[in-house]
């Protein structure tokens, strides 16, 4: 039996319950991504959002956020 076969027979043995967890998780991973295909899809967002990156590894440009504030609706102001 080859991997495609025996996770098709796992996920047969599942609980709907648990099949239906396990699609949902599935169609959340292929949904991230998408999403980050979609945000390296061009020279020009890879390069702004590797600099973004190494701007947070430097600890530069960084909002500090107070979690308290944000449930009662207050944001930092940028």
């Amino acid at each position: 039996m080859n991997l495609k076969e025996q996770l098709i027979y796992t996920f047969d043995q599942l609980p709907v319950e648990k099949q239906e967890e396990a699609i949902d998780f599935i169609e959340y991973l292929n949904s991230r991504q998408s999403a980050s295909e979609h945000l390296f899809s061009t020279e020009a967002n890879t390069k702004h959002l590797n600099e973004a990156i190494e701007e947070i590894e430097r600890g530069e440009n960084l909002i500090t956020v107070n979690l308290d504030d944000l449930r009662k609706g207050i944001f930092p102001s940028i």
